[in-house]
């Protein structure tokens, strides 16, 4: 990920490269990247950025993170559009951010933070269903072994 401090407004850009490191596709960003992770099967790929005047909730900081498919640069997902559980019951607020997911070999499973109201959370959740559910509070930033 890198920022273009040479152009006003100043640009933030994301370069996906092949298995030889050639860079492959470039994918604009909506703020400073903080955090990226690629799926153990290199199918996919998470990024996250910080932004302003993303939610009105949170003054200290608000994130997005999204999932590319790797190959075509494409953007599949954006976890703030993903349906939420806690306990059972739909979860959602404002003020969620989503940040350290890291992936399961098959590419698809993931776990991520979620912060709201002051707390942290580790969530469980799926690309493809676009869905997640709360595991525990107080986790932050997972990471699985890729082996």
């Amino acid at each position: 990920m890198v920022t273009d401090e040479t152009r006003l407004p100043i640009r933030y850009s994301a370069f996906v490269f092949d298995r030889s490191f050639q860079r492959r596709h470039t994918v604009a960003l909506t703020g400073p990247p903080i955090r990226a992770r690629v799926a153990p099967d290199g199918r996919r790929a998470a990024l996250t950025v910080f932004e302003r005047g993303h939610s009105y909730a949170d003054a200290a900081f608000s994130t997005r993170t999204i999932v590319l498919e790797t190959a075509s640069g494409r953007q599949l997902a954006d976890l703030e559009e993903f349906t939420v559980e806690k306990d059972g019951v739909p979860f959602k607020a404002i003020d969620f951010n989503f940040w350290g997911v890291t992936f399961a070999r098959d590419g698809d499973q993931f776990y991520a933070t979620l912060k709201t109201q002051g707390e942290r959370y580790l969530v469980k959740g799926s690309v493809d269903s676009r869905r997640m559910t709360v595991v525990r509070p107080d986790v932050e930033c997972p990471s699985l072994s890729p082996d």
